[in-house]
């Protein structure tokens, strides 16, 4: 029954409650997550460096400002969290499909200038010869907008 397709996002797709005031584009979860789960994806959602480190009530913050080497271990032990799941599910028979990340986010932007996080789970991903596929939520989105 079950598809074992599986897809890491972004810990704000799931939940934009975690995201700056006035930054969050959705009220709760992206919308297009419906089309996931629709679709049979298992998900799993990303760890949010920015949420832990800094907490809710934290300031704007750029890639330079997380390029600091205490924020890289963080990302690096939260990476290697999130490595051992996906290696579980791939040792159990589930494809990894890819990941989601959020386009310009100082921590989970893939492309242009890559984000902290995404940054060190690319790289312990390809440590263990796995090359996922990759997407962005464009910097443009807001739920609903037409």
């Amino acid at each position: 029954m079950r598809s074992r397709k599986l897809i890491a996002v972004a810990y704000c797709s799931l939940n934009q409650n975690s995201v700056l005031p006035d930054w969050e584009r959705s009220r709760g979860a992206y919308p297009f997550m419906d089309i996931l789960v629709k679709e049979g994806y298992g998900i799993i959602q990303l760890d949010c460096p920015e949420l832990l480190s800094r907490g809710l009530d934290r300031p704007p913050l750029t890639y330079q400002d997380y390029n600091i080497a205490s924020h890289r271990s963080l990302c690096r032990k939260l990476a290697s969290n999130n490595i051992d799941t996906i290696k579980a599910h791939i040792a159990g028979g589930d494809e990894f499909i890819g990941i989601i990340g959020i386009e310009s986010s100082p921590n989970c932007a893939i492309s242009n200038q890559r984000g902290v996080y995404m940054e060190e789970l690319i790289k312990a991903l390809k440590e263990i010869d796995i090359y996922p596929k990759y997407i962005e939520v464009p910097e443009t989105y807001i739920e609903n907008n037409k």
